[in-house]
């Protein structure tokens, strides 16, 4: 079980650099990203009630998408090349993480709860969200617009934007 949760969680993440990868780009930062929303997550939840759990959850993923949105900022509509700007805020969130460790001194029990926690003492939570991830990666590639828009600028960008599609969004 510890092999499939460390294996979830960085299948978890090479599912995100997957979609990116298909457009053709590169992503330096994504490990910076994962470990700076786990900052985050541990930082909130040092000083609050369990309650606080799941909304926790969700602004350390707020925070993922933010990174997100500045990297896609720097990149499409400024233009620096994906290689360059990832790897400027993958320096930046290691900058942040170190901070947020080091003021942080009791990350608290329920921060441990995604990445240690199994249902029934069995099978971990983090291997059924990577499944969930994987399917919801497959559904949307495969079965959506969108998603077939991403394989098409991926395989070649300019036939993709001759034929209509937004390439840049």
């Amino acid at each position: 079980t510890s092999i499939l949760s460390t294996a979830s969680i960085q299948g978890i993440i090479a599912l995100g650099l997957m979609m990116e990868l298909t457009t053709g780009n590169f992503d330096l930062s994504i490990g910076a990203t994962a470990g700076f929303s786990a900052a985050v997550l541990g930082a909130i939840m040092a000083n609050a009630s369990p309650n606080w759990y799941i909304p926790a959850v969700f602004i350390a993923l707020a925070a993922a998408v933010l990174v997100g949105l500045l990297n896609a900022f720097i990149t499409v509509r400024i233009g620096v090349p994906a290689f360059v700007g990832t790897m400027a805020i993958r320096s930046l969130l290691s900058g942040a993480i170190s901070f947020t460790i080091f003021y942080s001194n009791n990350w608290g029990e329920t921060y441990k709860l995604l990445g240690q926690g199994k249902i029934r003492n069995v099978i971990p939570y983090c291997c059924l969200i990577f499944l969930v991830i994987c399917v919801a990666c497959y559904i949307f590639l495969e079965h959506t617009k969108t998603g077939r828009y991403i394989y098409a600028t991926g395989a070649n960008r300019s036939a993709a934007k001759n034929v209509g599609i937004p390439v840049v969004r």
